[in-house]
């Protein structure tokens, strides 16, 4: 996650020989590595960079992307999460999206329910069990979870077979915005990230 960061940021080159110091805990160097970007990112192709390129904050989607993995991995109470993040200004998708239930992220301070506190994370985890999306800001802010995503698209329109309601609503829902979704498949474990009405990245 490390190199994507800085490939997608612009600090290396995808294809360009890079060196990789390592340090312990202690701060002296204990390890050094002569490491091509491209080789440790199989998954990212050539054409995608661009598209990250232009996100104002790869930070937080490098997060959001970290935490699915973590739950897909993990899961809750032994069993599978499904669950997923959408990242946007909240006026963005405002159109689309309202709550199942109450918000239960509201009433609670903006720096307690944000993705980067790990305490967070296993609140995160737990309310992963609710039906419906989580709504994260730029900076990694979760504004609400279980919103319920109506957006309108074509479950036919490029979408892998075997792809359900989570995975249809959150591509719609990118084509007609600016948002970015993460989403976690409950049934494979499988994290797909959409931008713009079309699949980004995937991870098995």
């Amino acid at each position: 996650m490390g190199y994507f960061l800085a490939v997608v940021t612009g600090r290396l080159e995808f294809h360009k020989r890079a060196i990789n110091l390592t340090a312990c805990e202690h701060g002296m160097i204990n390890g050094l590595q002569i490491v091509i970007p491209s080789s440790r990112l199989p998954w990212l192709l050539d054409n995608q960079i661009d598209s990250f390129e232009s996100i104002k904050t790869p930070q937080t989607l490098l997060m959001l992307i970290t935490i699915a993995m973590r739950f897909a991995r993990e899961g809750r109470e032994g069993k599978p999460i499904g669950t997923s993040f959408i990242l946007s200004s909240p006026e963005d998708v405002a159109p689309y999206t309202w709550q199942f239930i109450l918000n239960p992220c509201a009433g609670y301070p903006e720096n307690i329910r944000n993705i980067f506190r790990n305490d967070f994370i296993e609140i995160i985890r737990e309310l992963s069990a609710l039906d419906g999306a989580f709504l994260v800001s730029p900076n990694g802010e979760v504004r609400s979870s279980a919103a319920f995503i109506a957006s309108q698209g074509r479950p036919d329109d490029g979408m892998q077979s075997g792809k359900g309601a989570r995975h249809h609503s959150a591509r719609a829902l990118t084509g007609h915005t600016h948002a970015i979704a993460v989403v976690i498949s409950e049934s494979s474990g499988e994290i797909t990230v959409y931008q713009a009405g079309r699949e980004l990245l995937h991870f098995t």
